[in-house]
């Protein structure tokens, strides 16, 4: 739990682009057909939860992830896949307004 709180406080920095301003993680751009960031623990306390984390892009939507592949070891990760993603929808007010 502790390291998933840590990613969702990271991905407002990934949304924006800011891969390099982590004090956490450093980034490592992996190009080809399917681009990839690869995030590496930079202290030895957060590396022995989460070794390493790779964001893949989208190859069809520029500036979305595709996927997001949190590793606690080479055999243990959790993986986010975006799929119909939309950018900049119209989203109601009630939405906000009507949550229970």
């Amino acid at each position: 739990m502790e390291s998933m709180r840590l990613v969702l406080q990271e991905i407002g920095h990934w949304s924006k682009g800011e891969f390099t301003k982590s004090e956490y993680f450093s980034a490592i751009l992996k190009e080809g057909k399917e681009p990839q960031i690869i995030l590496i623990p930079k202290e030895k306390e957060l590396a022995a939860v989460v070794s390493r984390i790779v964001l893949t892009l989208s190859p069809d939507k520029r500036g979305t992830l595709k996927s997001l592949k949190i590793f606690e070891n080479e055999r243990n990760y959790t993986i986010f896949e975006f799929t119909e993603v939309q950018t900049n929808a119209n989203i109601s007010e009630k939405l906000f307004l009507e949550a229970e």
